[in-house]
């Protein structure tokens, strides 16, 4: 049973319920919109702190990074310089000068009635591969080594023999023929000759 009496205009009734209504949700809205702000702030706030300590930590890295890519560069250096100087060991193996003479001598084989050595000179120099900086022209420095040969044959076709089977060998780079000429004093091998070959 109703204890009270409700004398108010029904319209007048439903715009107290109408700005009573929005009262509450506009308290839940600003409510809520000001715990958003302040949890989006605390987020940015540690966001911000995250930043500024993995800046630090950066910073302080950065020597070691900079550490880090010079032993890589080093170490990329130390396989360089082993690959050459492996390869250095292998040239002083395969140039050994009693070798060449053993190559030189071989070579003659087919030509041996018609031509003869009578003097055989190694020079061994160096040279540059690439141009670049006093460092880098010093790391590509390789060995040359000529081998000049003065002999006597019977004939220029017996030059070009030699020559063909020096050629043949693989050894060297170049095999070119400096001089041939008539031999001063008369003998049975009349043609003096240069041969220089290249390694």
């Amino acid at each position: 049973m109703n204890t009270h009496l409700n004398l108010l205009p029904t319209q007048f009734s439903r715009r107290l319920v109408v700005r009573r209504s929005l009262l509450l949700w506009s308290v839940i809205w600003v409510v809520t919109c000001t715990s958003s702000v302040c949890v989006g702030y605390q987020k940015f706030v540690s966001l911000r702190a995250a930043q500024r300590e993995l800046e630090r930590q950066t910073e302080k890295c950065a020597p070691l990074k900079v550490l880090q890519q010079e032993n890589e560069q080093l170490a990329i250096r130390i396989d360089e310089l082993r690959k050459k100087q492996y390869l250095l060991g292998e040239l002083e193996d395969l140039y050994d000068p009693l070798q060449m003479v053993g190559l030189v001598s071989r070579s003659a084989t087919n030509v041996s009635s018609q031509l003869r050595i009578e003097n055989l000179t190694f020079e061994r120099t160096e040279t540059t591969s690439i141009a670049g900086t006093d460092q880098d022209q010093d790391d590509s420095k390789l060995p040359t080594i000529r081998l000049i040969l003065n002999g006597a044959a019977t004939s220029d076709m017996a030059v070009s023999s030699f020559i063909v089977s020096l050629r043949d060998i693989g050894c060297f780079d170049v095999v070119e023929l400096k001089s041939s000429s008539e031999a001063e004093v008369a003998s049975r091998l009349p043609r003096e000759f240069v041969v220089e070959c290249v390694l």
